[in-house]
């Protein structure tokens, strides 16, 4: 269980958007500029893999949203792929509204992000995780638990 996108993810991403968008040969990608490098080979590979060219639209406050969907509309990306974080999911309406205004489809790991307008959801799903978190929170507490007992002659 995880939500966390690796190389092999954040490829796959790219696939399913190079198959939704007819002739896709650019794409931005709209990530937070303290998730800049983290992922970057992954994309470079990916996009070089599909023959595609990247497109970085780097943000750091909501503030800096627009000025980035203007810069992949600049530079003609075809779509985009956003690299989530705490303030895209935050500003996810106006990332979707703005992919609207700008006529740039995108995809994204959650699928609150394609309710809210976007194309795409491509990844597991938040909802379904909770239960499946449950067990292994009650198996994490019983050996917390058993190892207090044991350290302490309880």
């Amino acid at each position: 269980m995880s939500w966390t996108t690796g190389p092999e993810f954040i490829a796959k991403q790219l696939k399913v958007l190079n198959e939704a968008v007819f002739k896709l040969s650019r794409v931005g990608i709209l990530r937070q500029i303290a998730r800049a490098g983290a992922e970057a080979g992954a994309i470079e590979s990916a996009v070089r893999t599909l023959a595609m060219t990247v497109v970085f639209a780097d943000v750091r406050l909501p503030t800096d949203i627009e000025g980035a969907f203007a810069a992949m509309t600049r530079s003609r990306a075809g779509a985009f792929l956003i690299l989530g974080g705490p303030m895209t999911c935050t500003s996810r309406q106006q990332i979707a509204d703005l992919a609207v205004r700008h006529r740039l489809p995108g995809i994204h790991l959650f699928r609150e992000y394609a309710e809210a307008g976007l194309l795409l959801a491509y990844g597991p799903s938040a909802v379904a995780q909770y239960p499946r978190v449950a067990p292994y929170i009650d198996k994490i507490l019983k050996l917390i638990f058993d190892s207090l007992i044991a350290a302490h002659g309880w």
